[in-house]
């Protein structure tokens, strides 16, 4: 039996209370001119009807906590970019889950803005893959997707793979040294178990290797292709030992950069980029619910 016809078990059993002519049932006492209905027709029909789809009740019944959203007047931009960066941050850092119900009058009142900027930040999250908006049946946040991470990771391993090389072949001094304090920095946040900070050093770091190639368009390009892939490391990372293993493979890039060996700098960051989608496999089989 699938999982949303074993949540729908109870609900059945209690309709056949109802219809059945058991006299111990409350309703049924109330209202004795109910109809006897066979239980098999019940479940085809709870099964099967449009007014209630088990399987989509089962897993949105929980709604985005907008408490966890900062302040707007913490935010630069205009009012619509400040709305849009408030629940674009929520979403990626986990605060609003896969699946999680939006309403847009808790997010207004929240953040003390009328609805059009919150309507705009949702139809724009929306072309992002970020959210679902289905007409009729409300807002979500979007489950994860294993096949637009898998595309994701792979424009991702290409286009970084290539700034790293070129990071290799035309190291200077200066951006070797950033680096390099960038390393240590991770290596104390990996000691302190900070997944949090670790993984806007991580950011840092790579946006560090995209400026080496001097082409604003590469790093637009690559934070484009990694909303659906911060969305998942934001899953990996607490994992015990996950930091230590990320931190390896930025040592093993920084060091190719380093003694400006450009194949294995360009390896180093396609392999480093390419194990999200591994360590995913065992997660997406653990919690279906936060996958489509």
């Amino acid at each position: 039996m699938k999982g949303f016809e074993r949540a729908a078990v109870p609900i059945i059993s209690a309709l056949q209370d109802l219809f059945s002519g058991d006299a111990s049932c409350p309703i049924r006492r109330s209202a004795p001119c109910i109809p006897r209905v066979p239980k098999r027709y019940l479940r085809r029909w709870y099964l099967s009807t449009n007014m209630l789809d088990m399987k989509e009740a089962v897993l949105t019944l929980e709604e985005a906590d907008v408490s966890k959203l900062p302040l707007v007047g913490d935010l630069s931009g205009s009012l619509a970019e400040r709305v849009y960066t408030a629940v674009k941050g929520a979403i990626l850092t986990l605060d609003f889950l896969p699946g999680a119900q939006i309403r847009k009058s808790a997010i207004c009142a929240q953040l003390g803005v009328s609805r059009s900027p919150v309507s705009d930040a949702l139809t724009k999250l929306s072309n992002e893959g970020l959210v679902d908006i289905v007409p009729q049946s409300g807002t979500r946040v979007s489950r994860l997707s294993m096949a637009a991470i898998r595309e994701d990771v792979f424009i991702r391993g290409a286009l970084e793979g290539a700034a790293a090389r070129h990071a290799a072949a035309e190291r200077s001094p200066e951006t070797m040294a950033r680096l390099t304090r960038n390393i240590e920095m991770q290596k104390l946040l990996v000691a302190d178990l900070d997944a949090q900070d670790f993984m806007r050093t991580d950011i840092d770091m790579h946006d560090m290797i995209l400026a080496t190639t001097e082409k604003p368009r590469l790093r637009l390009a690559v934070r484009i292709f990694s909303s659906h892939v911060d969305r998942a490391r934001q899953l990996l990372l607490p994992e015990p030992g996950r930091l230590a293993e990320t931190l390896e493979e930025h040592v093993a890039l920084i060091d190719a950069i380093r003694d400006q060996d450009p194949a294995r700098a360009e390896a180093a960051m396609r392999h480093h980029v390419e194990q999200l989608t591994r360590r995913l496999a065992p997660l997406e089989a653990a919690r279906p619910d936060l996958f489509t």
